[in-house]
């Protein structure tokens, strides 16, 4: 039985199909699974607990750490009814694990606020911190992704950072705070 030229081009045209979208796939897969690459930057000052400044090609440049929200700078927090500055404690908390040598970051997107949202290290990977995961696992930073999901259970679990007692996660914290000012301008 012979196939009519129309149904042989028909059968090219889907092979050739099948093999562009197999490439694609392929070529979609490397990409994917090729990481951004990482940058050597040098901290300069920690803003709190999940942002900083660094100087990257020879400017100073706002870094958010991706995957993470940290109780904000003028946040307190409460221990058996007692309040305690917990964002003064967090900031304090990443200034530790930053330190004064480089960090090694991967960019990755911006933020609503403009800030570049990246993942760093105190050493190349698989050396050295992963710092979001320090400062989730410490307990002053909860997680906003899957990627922290186990050191925020081990904080919590263990009562570290501001599990020690009562708090707002940072996303509420800060909407109490934009209603309070609306409020005031009203």
């Amino acid at each position: 039985m012979r196939l009519s030229v129309p149904r042989l081009r028909w059968r090219r045209r889907l092979r050739a199909t099948g093999a562009l979208l197999l490439l694609a796939a392929m070529l979609a897969l490397i990409w994917t699974r090729n990481p951004e690459p990482v940058e050597t930057v040098a901290p300069i000052r920690i803003v709190d607990g999940d942002s900083l400044i660094i100087r990257y090609d020879g400017r100073a440049l706002a870094v958010r750490l991706r995957g993470i929200d940290a109780v904000e700078y003028r946040q307190s927090c409460s221990r058996q009814r007692v309040d305690w500055p917990c964002g003064i404690e967090a900031r304090d908390a990443l200034q530790q694990i930053v330190g004064r040598g480089a960090l090694h970051c991967r960019f990755l997107a911006k933020d609503n606020y403009g800030r570049t949202l990246a993942q760093c290290r105190t050493r190349t990977a698989p050396d050295g911190v992963d710092i979001g995961a320090e400062i989730v696992r410490r307990g002053w930073a909860v997680a906003t992704s899957d990627d922290y999901l186990a050191e925020e259970a081990a904080a919590q679990a263990q009562r570290r950072g501001v599990w020690q007692g009562d708090f707002l996660r940072p996303s509420d914290w800060r909407a109490r705070q934009a209603s309070s000012a609306k409020a005031a301008r009203e």
